[in-house]
């Protein structure tokens, strides 16, 4: 027999076709007397077959189903709970070494201030016993005046004054001996409070740890162009043993041509057998530092001022981190609800986004609660930018133009009291200078710290060629602008302007391609290096150019795979995304590892 779920003492009779449960009497003129009502002996008698379907389905499928979801769950709480112990590993033999190195230190301090004790105990000492034997010496001279009485010659009154004025007037000395510096413990006292210290010792940290292996390459698993040899000739190119390995490294479907530019030989790889960059010499070391694989493909990277750490953004955004024992990824973002098209780093608040359809920025930002020391991740609005009729994003991925709703492209500004550079396109008839109705108009503007705007500069295609730019940088040193310029379904091209606007040079140059009509550049991204050089990412191609702000190429490095993203840090390492999920990060400059062996 069974009892109705809400009139307990009531056998069910009938069963709701609505609401799907079994009824009894009072609930049939009750909450269910407007409902379709079924007799429980038809019910059953129609759900017989289909009884059996699912008690068969629930045998076969059903249970085996959840014995693997428990088996899961099984898994996952035991890799939870290694974790959780390897945690509890890590504070505890940190605390160790925290206390050995705390215990040391307070060793070397009272060592130090018994070694000031027995220095100045020596003072005293050596004090003590100048004045006792002084005083023996006058009390000896006073015994032998008392006793020779008026016997005393002049000669000796003399000698007698002369020595006791001596001694008695030997005290020069005394005011130091008395004020030897006593050594004091000088302490902040901002260490005698708990939360200071829990800085010391570390504190909890929450995210889906996604980053399963991290190794380390050596330059051989990047492609490079081969260095002019003084003994190659035309005859050998083709069995120059540098290109052998080339194609062990490259796809198959790769062919590789040698051609003489300049009397100088080189050999470059590319599916039309492309010699264009044929005169590039091989300048800067092109080095692979770390290689990983993430879980998802990323679209944009953002380093950050930490040496080797760096936002991710694909679907959602992972906080990166290489530069500990044990490099991390952590996800702060599972979804960020819309399509990215450019980010930077704001120099006091973090990571801003742009996004498509949008004309706010957003910005990453976090808090905790005070009942739990987990931190909240969530983006929020950070700054409207309407500047007149603004019309599309300058991306870091090739994109549209026409969209008036697009957000913009941004980057980051080492200006004197500006925080980041935002691009906007603008409307041709809202400027007061006449344009030509098919010109292209674009606004450059610098916001502070404080995101007000401290300066803005107007571009426009009849005075400079720019069409669809894709991605901006800074030139950190004399504040030049490198513009990435991808028009839809033409060859892209790189402008680098002045901090003020004014045309300095494009790259590839008119005199560059002139001989290369067919010639097609896929540049999706640039960065500006330390010595001002600037390394351009070329995604068709898969390779990274490297030219000096004359436009002049100083070298052309290959990659193994489809490169998708590409950000520049301020160490002169190169981050790269890729199709297939792999990521890279290169270094340009062998200086980075001095300060990276420095810092550790």
């Amino acid at each position: 027999m069974t009892f109705c779920k809400k009139h307990e003492t009531e056998e069910v009779r009938f069963y709701c076709e609505e609401c799907k449960e079994l009824i009894c009497d009072d609930c049939v003129v009750g909450d269910h007397s407007v409902c379709i009502k079924t007799k429980i002996s038809e019910y059953g008698k129609r759900q017989k077959q289909a009884l059996q379907e699912t008690t068969k389905s629930a045998s076969e499928t059903g249970v085996p189903n959840i014995n693997r979801i428990l088996e899961r769950i099984t898994s996952a709480k035991q890799s939870f709970n290694c974790s959780v112990d390897k945690e509890v590993e890590s504070i505890s033999s940190k605390t160790e070494i925290i206390i050995k190195i705390f215990n040391e230190l307070k060793e070397e301090l009272i060592e130090t201030i018994e070694d000031a004790r027995q220095a100045a105990n020596a003072k005293y000492d050596t004090f003590t016993q100048e004045h006792t034997q002084r005083k023996d010496n006058i009390q000896k001279i006073v015994d032998e005046i008392e006793k020779k009485g008026s016997y005393l010659s002049t000669s000796d009154i003399a000698i007698y004054d002369s020595k006791l004025n001596e001694l008695l007037n030997e005290n020069q000395f005394e005011e130091t001996y008395l004020k030897i510096e006593i050594p004091k413990h000088r302490f902040h006292k901002e260490y005698e409070i708990k939360e200071n210290l829990r800085l010391i010792l570390g504190f909890l940290d929450y995210g889906e740890y996604d980053l399963p292996s991290i190794e380390t390459l050596s330059n051989t698993d990047v492609y490079k162009l081969p260095s002019k040899r003084e003994n190659d000739k035309e005859d050998l190119a083709i069995e120059n043993p540098t290109r052998k390995y080339i194609e062990l490294q490259r796809s198959d479907s790769l062919q590789n041509v040698s051609s003489n530019v300049g009397n100088r030989k080189v050999i470059y790889s590319d599916e039309r057998g492309s010699d264009f960059y044929s005169s590039v010499p091989k300048g800067k070391k092109f080095e692979v530092i770390v290689s990983f694989k993430h879980k998802q493909k990323v679209f944009h990277i953002v380093p950050k001022k930490d040496c080797r750490n760096a936002w991710l953004i694909g679907s959602g955004i992972s906080d990166l981190n290489l530069n500990i024992e044990s490099p991390t990824c952590a996800v702060r973002i599972s979804s960020t609800d819309g399509n990215v098209l450019t980010a930077c780093r704001s120099n006091a608040h973090g990571l801003l986004l742009g996004m498509e359809n949008r004309k706010t920025l957003r910005n990453l930002q976090v808090s905790s609660s005070i009942f739990s020391k987990a931190k909240n991740y969530k983006l929020n609005s950070y700054i409207n930018v309407e500047s007149k009729n603004v019309a599309s994003a300058c991306a870091s991925t090739s994109s549209s133009v026409n969209n008036p709703n697009n957000v913009v492209a941004i980057c980051t500004s080492s200006i004197k009291g500006s925080d980041i550079i935002i691009c906007l396109k603008d409307d041709p008839m809202s400027e007061s200078k006449f344009f030509s109705p098919t010109s292209e108009i674009f606004v450059i503007e610098w916001f502070s710290i404080e995101k007000q705007k401290t300066k803005d500069i107007v571009i426009s295609s009849d005075d400079i060629e720019i069409s669809n730019p894709v991605h901006i940088c800074e030139n950190r040193n004399d504040g030049d602008i490198c513009i990435t310029c991808s028009p839809k379904n033409l060859s892209s091209w790189i402008l680098l302007l002045d901090k003020n606007g004014k045309y300095k040079m494009r790259y590839p140059s008119k005199n560059q391609i002139a001989s290369k009509e067919t010639e097609t550049n896929s540049f999706i991204a640039s960065g500006f290096l330390n010595d001002g050089t600037i390394t351009i990412l070329d995604r068709a191609k898969r390779c990274q150019h490297l030219i000096d702000r004359g436009g002049e190429v100083l070298q052309i490095d290959m990659y193994h795979e489809q490169p998708i993203c590409m950000a520049v840090d301020m160490y002169d390492n190169l981050w790269v995304g890729f199709d297939n999920e792999n990521m890279q990060l290169i270094n340009y400059n062998d200086r980075y590892e001095t300060y990276i062996e420095n810092k550790a």
